[in-house]
């Protein structure tokens, strides 16, 4: 929930061991990694410029993550 300017930390998980393309968003393996740091279209030094302005793929990632409230009760991290 929020702004993406209020996020203080995105994890992400590396899915090389399988991806469903059921449940995949992008019906495909999306390296994260890659995106964010191996990704020539950003400037990791340049603070004054946030990263989603810089490439809109990682403002499509991080909304994708997005939730539109607060979850009303945690669960715990599972794999399908």
């Amino acid at each position: 929930t929020g702004k993406l300017d209020g996020i203080v930390i995105f994890h992400f998980l590396d899915g090389t061991g399988g991806v469903d393309p059921e449940r995949a968003v992008e019906g495909r393996y999306l390296n994260l990694y890659d995106l964010f740091y191996d990704n020539p279209r950003l400037n990791l030094a340049d603070v004054h410029r946030p990263l989603w302005e810089q490439d809109p793929r990682v403002e499509q990632a991080l909304l994708r993550s997005r939730i539109d409230k607060e979850p009303e009760e945690l669960v715990a991290c599972r794999l399908f």
